[in-house]
């Protein structure tokens, strides 16, 4: 079926080649990725367009959740389209997307955020709002610094355990505003 989408959006004039995936797991989604005939148009024009496009010729479970414009599809050594890459952007797309509204909706997520990249030494925008921040780079001492960077900042005790129970900023910021029970 999902050559049936790609074929589908290829037929739109603007579209020189497209690419699907299924990406697996709780939140399983399609995306669509697409390279423009024209060079220098509209990005968000093209995705509306794909989006309006395959909406009108494929049913509603066929239709990609997201369609992501690239200058070119990546391709395995063999010149076919490598979906694991593309599985790969699909991914940290949806991150950096969810990431940017957290980090927007809550200054306390920022917060947290400009605190850790001082800590590792590290740009802020480098950070994921919901990546562990262990997996990031936040080691057992870097973890201290942090704890006692917060607490400063918050005006109140901290144990050493907190960035281990709430891993990533997101989780920190949601301890903070009570939305979390205390573990």
């Amino acid at each position: 079926e999902l050559a049936e989408i790609e074929h589908c959006a290829e037929r739109l004039q603007a579209v020189q080649r497209a690419a699907v995936v299924h990406i697996p797991g709780d939140s399983a989604r399609l995306v669509g990725f697409a390279t423009a005939s024209e060079p220098g148009g509209s990005v968000q024009g093209l995705q509306d367009a794909l989006r309006l496009h395959v909406e009108k010729y494929l049913p509603d479970y066929m239709i990609p959740q997201t369609w992501i414009v690239l200058d070119a599809l990546p391709l395995t050594a063999n010149s076919k389209v490598d979906t694991k890459k593309l599985r790969q952007l699909a991914t940290s797309s949806q991150s950096r997307r969810q990431d940017s509204q957290a980090a927007e909706n809550n200054s306390e997520v920022a917060l947290i955020l400009r605190l850790v990249a001082q800590v590792l030494g590290v740009p802020a925008d480098a950070l994921s709002a919901t990546q562990n921040l262990a997996e990031q780079g936040l080691s057992s001492l870097f973890a201290v610094r942090l704890v006692n960077l917060l607490a400063a900042a918050w005006n109140t005790r901290l144990s050493y355990t907190l960035v281990f129970n709430y891993p990533s900023a997101v989780q920190l910021a949601a301890y903070r505003s009570g939305r979390v029970a205390m573990r």
